[in-house]
């Protein structure tokens, strides 16, 4: 399997610190983008689409509570990990941040090879976190697919015992609108039978659950190709 190429997005003022960490972690296998300040932060880890964001806590335009809550409202970055490099020796302040968004903190001057320990195992958890959801969403999907076959069944088998009880009692002369309202019955009733047959495919183990985009706010579920 191939090795993923991991992304590490730093913001500091001071060029030493940025040589540092820049030259350690190429070198470490990371792929590095430095910016002097956070300016335009979002757009910028959007495009770059980092695996870590490591902020220098000495930067003039740094505070922590504004930097935490900009990336908590913020749904596409809300659980990128977060490193600072700091001088604070205070544990209440070093406590404050990692009760807020902060995953980790390192002290300065940096330690490449602790900084990239802390690193790893800050990617290790996220990726660990991303699993264990992806994981609980597809026995949700399994669960609720498996709910609706079991809900939609019996009723469906109600109206496909009547519909064949109803065609057996119907006058033999009777006109042609009876027998297309028959028709268009068990044309409708082959076809929620054949969205049961997709759901039992979504609720058997073996089948990949497809979540897409529906609308700029709600998912749906995408069903296996029909048969029809």
């Amino acid at each position: 399997m191939k090795k993923k190429h991991y992304r590490l997005f730093l913001s500091t003022d001071s060029q030493a610190t940025a040589n540092l960490v820049e030259k350690s972690f190429k070198s470490f296998g990371f792929s590095v983008k430095v910016t002097p300040n956070l300016k335009n932060i979002i757009a910028n880890l959007r495009e770059y689409g980092p695996d870590i964001f490591v902020i220098d806590t000495d930067m003039n335009d740094f505070d922590c509570d504004d930097m935490c809550s900009l990336l908590s409202d913020t749904e596409d970055l809300k659980n990128l990990p977060i490193i600072i490099l700091t001088h604070t020796q205070q544990d209440a302040m070093v406590n404050k941040h990692l009760l807020s968004c902060i995953y980790d903190y390192v002290y300065k001057p940096v330690n490449p090879n602790e900084l990239l320990s802390r690193v790893q195992i800050a990617i290790y958890m996220k990726n660990k976190i991303a699993e264990m959801l992806e994981l609980e969403r597809e026995h949700y999907v399994r669960a609720t697919a498996t709910t609706m076959l079991h809900e939609i069944n019996q009723p469906l088998s109600v109206i496909l015992l009547s519909t064949e009880l109803l065609e057996t009692r119907i006058p033999r002369n009777v006109g042609d609108k009876e027998h297309h309202y028959i028709n268009k019955i068990k044309q409708s009733i082959n076809s929620i039978t054949d969205i049961l047959y997709r759901l039992n495919l979504v609720a058997g183990e073996d089948y990949k659950a497809e979540i897409i985009d529906y609308t700029c706010e709600e998912v749906m579920l995408k069903l296996p190709t029909s048969l029809l």
